[in-house]
């Protein structure tokens, strides 16, 4: 799993969107960026080519095992979608026979979509709130934080609770299930 990843010294910087202004400084910054990126590409390709064949493993495969890992922590959910899109391209990725994962009828298929979309509001959610409490994916704060953070915590699900019910989009209990950390 590891061979999958690109260090972050090596990876790509996003685009610049048509009519961003970059200063100098950005514009230097990305140069360096990209060619950091081609260089680590160089040297997997001519010193490492076993590190590169794991690399070419296609996504559909490499987040299988990834998933298949996580399971206790992301749930079953996002293995099943795995490996529904698994079977959907099971000849082109080159595997033999039929695929033993039968592929869900349209009403599982529809329940499934439905566990997906709340699985990835969850996952959003879980990230915006480690950015803004600046905590890692556990929750975990250091003593001297705790106060600062918790009043930060529940101020968030407050103005959270207050704009999914203005808008009528979910119940103050189904965030609560959403909620990625303790709900104060």
């Amino acid at each position: 799993m590891y061979a999958y990843d690109v260090p972050d010294f090596a990876a790509p910087i996003s685009p610049i969107s048509s009519g961003e202004v970059t200063s100098t400084e950005d514009q230097r910054a990305r140069i360096n960026a990209e060619l950091c990126s081609q260089a680590f590409d160089v040297c997997v390709k001519g010193l490492i080519p076993g590190w590169r064949a794991a690399r070419a493993l296609d996504d559909d495969i490499v987040r299988f095992f990834l998933y298949c890992y996580r399971t206790w922590r992301d749930g079953a959910v996002v293995l099943r979608e795995v490996l529904i899109d698994i079977s959907k391209c099971w000849k082109e990725l080159g595997l033999a026979g039929s695929c033993p994962y039968p592929k869900p009828t349209p009403e599982e298929l529809r329940d499934h979509q439905e566990k997906m979309r709340t699985y990835e509001t969850a996952q959003k959610l879980r990230q915006d709130l480690m950015s803004i409490l600046d905590t890692p994916s556990d929750g975990w704060v250091p003593a001297d934080c705790w106060e600062e953070v918790n009043r930060a915590h529940k101020y968030a699900f407050d103005v959270i609770l207050q704009a999914v019910q203005s808008d009528q989009s979910m119940s103050e209990q189904e965030l609560r299930l959403l909620w990625p950390f303790d709900s104060p």
